[in-house]
């Protein structure tokens, strides 16, 4: 219906799929559980003919071997590429950040990735911006840290770090997606050439709409309210 073309999909004969149930709050705060299969693990080769026409890639650490072949691509041809720094094993983590130029982690994916950033870490600040240092000394150009409702934290290589205060768009009733929904909306917003900031922006503005809409992907958003969202808040 939105106009996803799924022709890439590759089946994996003889493995078992990944089943996940996500749970939703009365503040909008999900929780997924996962009972993970063996089919990402051992893929078929990708077939990677379609990245000539990528303006811009997107991956996570879900299928590592896919991943890996789709960053080495998008950087050979100069492509933008962004990493949904979920958490992973760490050895999985640290081989995808060091090919990605975006390494943009949750909270959790940065503490598995580095150790920064977990539970009773003080400062915590320093922490997070010790796992920025660390991803950009893997690889990565810009490293980000997603925050929920206390925004992010960001640094491009050869920059100070930054902090960007989240945006609201209402009440949060729903917290599921809003992860994928910033990933998506970020590498829009840089295959279009948005600068760092401009496109980090636009990014959390997306993912706080989604969070005031039920259904995880089901609340998918357009870019005309992002841009509205953005004019508000000026």
């Amino acid at each position: 219906r939105e106009g996803g073309d799924a022709a890439g999909r590759r089946p994996a004969p003889g493995a078992a799929s990944s089943v996940a149930a996500a749970l939703v709050d009365a503040r909008g705060e999900r929780l997924i559980v996962s009972h993970h299969g063996d089919a990402l693990q051992r893929p078929p080769p990708p077939d990677l003919a379609w990245l000539e026409q990528a303006d811009a890639v997107l991956v996570d650490p879900r299928c590592p071997a896919w991943a890996e072949a789709a960053l080495d691509q998008a950087r050979a041809r100069g492509v933008v590429s962004v990493f949904d720094g979920d958490p992973a094993p760490r050895a999985v983590l640290q081989r995808l950040v060091a090919r990605a130029g975006w390494a943009v982690f949750s909270q959790p994916g940065m503490a598995a990735f580095a150790e920064a950033g977990g539970a009773g870490t003080a400062p915590e600040a320093a922490a997070l911006d010790a796992g920025l240092d660390a991803a950009l000394a893997r690889g990565a150009e810009v490293a980000v840290v997603t925050l929920g409702e206390r925004g992010l934290r960001w640094r491009r290589r050869g920059q100070p770090v930054r902090a960007l205060p989240a945006l609201s768009a209402g009440t949060v009733v729903d917290t599921l997606g809003a992860g994928d929904t910033f990933h998506g909306a970020l590498a829009v917003a840089l295959a279009e050439g948005q600068g760092d900031e401009t496109a980090l922006r636009f990014a959390a503005a997306a993912a706080a709409i989604k969070c005031t809409r039920h259904g995880g992907v089901l609340g998918a958003l357009g870019r005309g309210e992002v841009l509205a969202l953005l004019a508000a808040a000026g």
